[in-house]
This record gives structure tokens, sequence and C-alpha cells, in this order.
């Protein structure tokens, strides 16, 4: 941002700058782990909710999770079909989640 007058030289009041971190810091700071994978959303942003919406955009998975999705999916499989009883169409949703995501990743898993 610059200061203009009439009649005098314009100022520099705020240049933007863009932080790239320090030499001694990790270079995934900016990246929270979580169980079934990392969150990309920024300190300022406010705290993550990806463990439990499994569906936000700044959730990202890897390979390296994917045992753990499995795991997760016999869990996930019962709570849909209580979900299921109970004409919840959005937990179901919210549920089959961990499929979509071992899709995603092409690795296989066993639905039941």
């Amino acid at each position: 941002m610059t200061c203009y007058n009439t009649g005098k030289r314009s100022r520099l009041i705020y240049a933007v700058r863009e932080y790239r971190g320090r030499k001694s810091q990790p270079k995934d700071i900016g990246k929270t782990e979580l169980e079934l994978g990392r969150c990309l959303r920024l300190p300022q942003e406010g705290p993550c909710e990806c463990d439990l919406y499994l569906t936000c955009a700044k959730f990202v998975t890897t390979p390296h999770y994917a045992p753990r999705l499995r795991e997760r999916l016999c869990t996930e499989q019962q709570l849909v079909t209580d979900a299921e009883s109970r004409g919840w169409d959005r937990e179901v949703q919210r549920h089959q989640r961990i499929i979509s995501l071992l899709d995603d990743l092409g690795e296989p898993h066993a639905e039941l």
C-alpha cells in the first residue's frame, strides 16, 4: 500500500510479503497430522474438523494411511447400518466416505 500526498513523494506504507518459513522449521509446519490423513488448513483458519467430517476440502490422505482406513471401515459399516435403520441419509453418506477415500487411492476394500 502506498500513500500519496499532493506535491510530495509517494511513500510505501505496507509491503506484501510471503512467509516461506525458517530453515530450522519442518516443511510440513502448516499440515496437521490426523488419524486417517492430513489437514492442509492453516492455523489462521481456525480449528480443524477434518477428523470428524472427512469431506473437508483440505483433508488429504495417502496410501500410507490405507491400513488405518481399512480398519476404520468395519466401524463405519456398522454406523451406516444403524443410520439406514433410523432413516438418516446424510449420516449414511458421511460414513460411506471411507469407501470413497479407499477408491480414490486405488486400494482394495471389502464391503460388508
